[in-house]
């Protein structure tokens, strides 16, 4: 990225911080594994209760039973094993943390205005520079547009498993 008068500092050296750091500051193989990681305990966090959605939304007799009731009854219908409460999960969370690696790297790639992002070439220009909402704007599109066709069938997967026994799932 082009340092900026106002990215120095007082010695004349670049200053990087959230507004005007870009892929190139950035030490790949870490983030990366950030990425990964932070998504991966994410999805795990949140699976009971991806889970709990899901069957909701498969057995109408479901949709009026608590989130905390559904999990507990489910729990103890299967031998009272948190396991259970996982169903699901490694084709959800295979999906996620790679659909999330590639949209932050297809993400900060295009958005990169002195890179080789095409999305810099057709940029409006502001004060001789590509125009950075645009660039964040339409970055984040083509991103989310590029992951979710990868996500997608991961997500249909574990849909399939959590909802296993009920309604059309049997």
């Amino acid at each position: 990225m082009a340092a900026a008068a106002d990215d120095a500092n007082p010695q004349g050296e670049r200053v990087v911080d959230a507004t005007n750091r870009g892929i190139d500051d950035l030490d790949l193989g870490v983030w990366i594994a950030f990425t990964g990681a932070t998504c991966f305990a994410r999805t795990a966090l949140q699976h009971p209760f991806v889970l709990a959605c899901a069957r909701r939304q498969a057995c109408e007799d479901l949709a009026r039973v608590s989130s905390w009731a559904l999990l507990r009854d489910f729990r103890r219908a299967h031998g009272g094993s948190w396991r259970v409460m996982y169903r699901g999960f490694p084709a959800l969370a295979f999906g996620m943390v790679t659909s999330e690696i590639v949209y932050m790297w297809a993400y900060e790639w295009l958005r990169n205005p002195s890179g080789p992002s095409p999305l810099a070439q057709i940029a409006p220009s502001v004060d001789g520079a590509p125009s950075s909402h645009f660039l964040d704007a339409s970055a984040g599109f083509a991103a989310d547009a590029s992951t979710t066709i990868g996500q997608v069938p991961f997500f249909f997967i574990a849909n399939r498993q959590m909802c296993a026994g009920l309604g059309s799932a049997r």
